[in-house]
């Protein structure tokens, strides 16, 4: 993913924002005005608030709808980020959180593993210091997937424990062929 040119930075000024805001507000506030005129049965919900506040509803509204565009479009953009590149943090956040809603050891354990790939895929585009942080995180993987080999071992799921030690192997693989020491 690319950074954020000046252009770039440009397009979503306050100026243009609140020009988007007004135009949203307008329609919103357009289209209650159709519904309240054709009769609308519904007589509670959204309308009935949108005819009792009006503008302050409709600004409240637009803006948890841009909001949630913004963090939407940001967290969805953020998938190719590189380290240096403006959406990397998101990216970093997104993959916490799904270690977070992960609840199986082995499935968390895996999750970890493919994100210190993706970290040592990332090392092309590293800096040095930034190596230090995918061998770390990939010496935290190995750790978490044999805690959950010898777990898987001790309650008698050979097979389970296979499938972690092949990830483990992987894991070793991929750091040693791209000289990331753990």
């Amino acid at each position: 993913m690319r950074k954020l040119s000046d252009s770039d930075k440009e397009f979503l000024t306050s100026d243009r924002l609140q020009n988007i805001k007004e135009k949203v507000m307008s329609m919103v506030i357009r289209q209650a005005a159709v519904n309240s005129s054709a009769g609308s049965k519904a007589g509670g919900g959204v309308m009935a608030y949108m005819k009792a506040h009006g503008e302050e509803a409709a600004r409240y509204i637009i803006s948890v709808l841009i909001g949630i565009t913004l963090v939407g479009g940001s967290a969805f953009a953020s998938n190719s980020a590189k380290p240096g590149d403006f959406l990397y943090t998101v990216k970093r956040v997104k993959e916490e959180a799904r270690l977070l809603v992960t609840f199986s050891p082995q499935a968390r354990a895996n999750l970890q593993a493919q994100f210190a790939i993706e970290r040592m895929q990332d090392l092309q585009d590293m800096q040095p210091q930034a190596q230090a942080q995918a061998g770390a995180e990939v010496s935290n993987a190995i750790k978490s997937l044999t805690k959950v080999e010898n777990e898987l071992k001790a309650k008698g799921n050979l097979s389970a424990a296979a499938e972690v030690q092949t990830e483990i192997d992987k894991l070793e693989a991929q750091a040693k062929a791209q000289g990331v020491s753990y």
